[in-house]
């Protein structure tokens, strides 16, 4: 057939015929090429196709463009080849005509053809997407717990009012919301850990930072529990400490952040976890790493324009005047995108009626882009910066919340709903005009502490630390050693305390720390950098563990919750909800006991008369099966970089 198109006339309209077939002939081909690759990639993932324009520009304007490129340099090859031949006298001209008028006939035919097909694929791919984002007709998800990460009523409220938050504005018309109180200190791991298993810190082992493995827990949270009572399947997104990955058999599972390498079940997903860790590198990798990401996305869910997205994003992050502020965002709201993607395919794909999902970017975004939210609490804030990034916080919201809907798709008539936030927000605590957080590490060894021994996490104003022993005597020793260390900390010039001190011990709680928050005397001093001296000669500059950092978010106590379903009262008013109560509530709602064991409490207030009437609370020993022996907590030198890099971007180490 090639032969065909690219055999040339003799005369002046030769060469030009010739190029016309080789681009009909090329682009035809290009346009065959690209029919397979979208069959190939939408029989893995109907949600591909989900804009007609996109499509047709990626799956017909691009081959188009390949085609007559290619075309065009063939076939000026092979004319030139040809018009030596025909100057040599080798061919007839006269002859030669109708062959020439009937290869020009069948390269254009072709063109036609292929093109007409690439084009009807285009559109009936596009029904498929409709028609698979519908969600799935039965079962459904018998209960969907979303974590939406740091989110507060002091955002959402005023864009509920304004119509913006349309997926949480209806699950607090057909359900029960309210501010929901979490614990200190306000570590998302740990605070995750007490809403998907309603115990304290005392009972389910994570404390802090140190702790980074399924493992670590120590007690049954909600997926399990359920598996076990219920026999269901579970998928697990991006929740906090489900690394190692584990999963039901039917079920799913993303680690979250904390994860050590980039496995999943199925390990198909772990496009998830590479995305996750790119970070600050992206101008250092290669092109192979991100299109092996892309198509791994194609192949899991991934939509065109979120497909679209990353590759602006890529393009975009390796320009040398791209700053990180320009892209931050961009890439949380591209990570919830793409979560969604592959949640929503592996849903059409597996039947588990429980799916528990964190979007970790209202936090994320919240943290770096506060300042903008709030320029009055950040002396010095330029209006431009206003301009340009004052609705970020706004915008991951807005997407969180369409994300929401496309999940919610997915549950079925008679199931449960739950979003929850672990903590609220506010501003952080800035000196003098500067934003700052702490070394913390390199003031705990100018203190005689090591990290092995010590572990800690910055949070806003204040900083945490947790001795790492599982002897709880010498837990209480070096907590008492913390507390006396530094409140002895003085500002040389004049002898002010550096710091306020509170040594924790909640007992039969878990919250035992030592929280160190520093004085408005420290902030003060700290333009004229002094020593701050202490007991037993310890001194250290203020320069040496104060760290100027782009982190203007803080997290705060206030969370949100809403629970919709036929259980819950419709439009009520939570008032006195914890985040212990989360899986109490759930299991009540689902007419299973309640373990006495569990530390929150039933949110009968949530439940309608009717439900209640019908199925009343009960309760049971404990759901634990065995028991889990606590392990030596992962030291923060012990941790890969790429984690500690993640935990340095937000602030919580330096």
């Amino acid at each position: 057939m090639a032969t065909t198109a690219f055999s040339v006339t003799l005369g002046g309209t030769g060469m030009g015929t010739t190029l016309k077939d080789a681009l009909l002939f090329w682009m035809g081909t290009a346009f065959l090429a690209s029919l397979i690759v979208l069959i190939f990639f939408v029989t893995a993932n109907p949600f591909l196709i989900d804009t007609i324009p996109l499509a047709l520009l990626v799956f017909v304007a691009l081959p188009a463009v390949i085609g007559a490129a290619v075309g065009l340099l063939v076939g000026s090859i092979r004319a030139v080849i040809a018009r030596v031949v025909s100057r040599a006298g080798t061919v007839g001209a006269g002859r030669r005509d109708p062959q020439r008028r009937a290869r020009r006939s069948l390269a254009r035919h072709f063109f036609v053809t292929a093109l007409g097909l690439l084009v009807v694929a285009i559109v009936v791919c596009w029904g498929l997407h409709v028609k698979a984002d519908r969600g799935p007709s039965e079962p459904g998800l018998k209960l969907l717990i979303v974590g939406l990460d740091g989110m507060t009523w002091d955002i959402a409220g005023p864009m509920l009012q304004d119509r913006r938050l349309p997926a949480i504005e209806a699950a607090l018309e057909k359900g029960t919301g309210g501010t929901l109180a979490s614990l200190k200190p306000l570590y998302s791991t740990r605070i995750f850990t007490s809403i998907a298993s309603g115990k304290m810190a005392d009972k389910h082992g994570i404390r802090g930072l140190s702790d980074t493995r399924a493992d670590d827990v120590l007690v049954m949270r909600i997926w399990e529990v359920l598996e076990k009572q219920l026999d269901w399947d579970y998928g697990l997104v991006e929740w906090y400490l489900t690394w190692p990955p584990a999963a039901s058999s039917g079920g799913f599972c993303v680690p979250g952040i904390l994860a050590m390498t980039n496995e999943t079940i199925p390990p198909e997903l772990g496009f998830i976890k590479k995305l996750r860790r790119q970070g600050k590198d992206i101008r250092e990798r290669g092109a192979a790493h991100y299109i092996g990401i892309a198509l791994g996305a194609a192949r899991n869910g991934a939509r065109l324009s979120t497909l679209a997205d990353l590759v602006s994003l890529a393009v975009v992050q390796r320009s040398p005047d791209t700053t990180p502020l320009d892209v931050y965002a961009r890439q949380q709201e591209a990570l919830v995108r793409i979560i969604t993607d592959a949640t929503c395919h592996r849903l059409r794909r597996s039947e588990v009626q429980m799916l528990a999902l964190i979007y970790k970017g209202t936090d994320s975004v919240s943290h770096k882009y506060w300042r903008f939210h709030e320029p009055s609490a950040f002396p010095g804030m330029s209006a431009d910066g206003v301009d340009r990034y004052g609705t970020a916080i706004e915008d991951i919201y807005t997407l969180a919340d369409s994300q929401l809907a496309r999940l919610e798709r997915y549950v079925a008539d008679d199931g449960i709903v739950v979003l929850v936030s672990d903590h609220g927000f506010q501003a952080n605590k800035t000196i003098g005009s500067q934003m700052v957080s702490f070394r913390t590490q390199v003031l705990l060894e100018a203190l005689g502490f090591s990290v092995s021994d010590v572990s800690y996490v910055n949070l806003g104003g204040s900083f945490y630390l947790q001795p790492l022993s599982l002897n709880s005597a010498e837990n209480e020793r070096v907590r008492s050693e913390l507390e006396a260390v530094f409140t002895s900390l003085s500002v040389e010039d004049d002898g002010a305390a550096a710091f306020y001190v509170r040594n924790v011990d909640n007992e039969g709680t878990g919250d035992d720390y030592v929280e160190v928050t520093v004085t408005p005397e420290l902030q003060q001093a700290a333009p004229g950098d002094p020593l701050l001296v202490g007991i037993g000669g310890r001194a250290v500059r203020i320069s040496e563990f104060l760290s100027v950092l782009d982190i203007s978010g803080a997290h705060d106590m206030d969370g949100v919750v809403v629970f919709t379903g036929p259980p819950f009262v419709q439009g009520g008013d939570l008032t006195n909800a914890s985040v212990l109560d989360i899986v109490p509530t759930i299991l009540a709602a689902l007419g299973l006991p309640v373990a006495d064991d569990m530390d929150g409490r039933v949110l009968t207030e949530a439940l309608n008369e009717r439900f209640l009437s019908s199925t009343p609370v009960e309760a049971v020993p404990t759901y634990e099966t065995e028991i889990r022996i606590p392990r030596r907590s992962t030291t923060l030198d012990e941790m890969p970089e790429e984690t500690k890099e993640q935990l340095r971007s937000l602030g919580y180490i330096q």
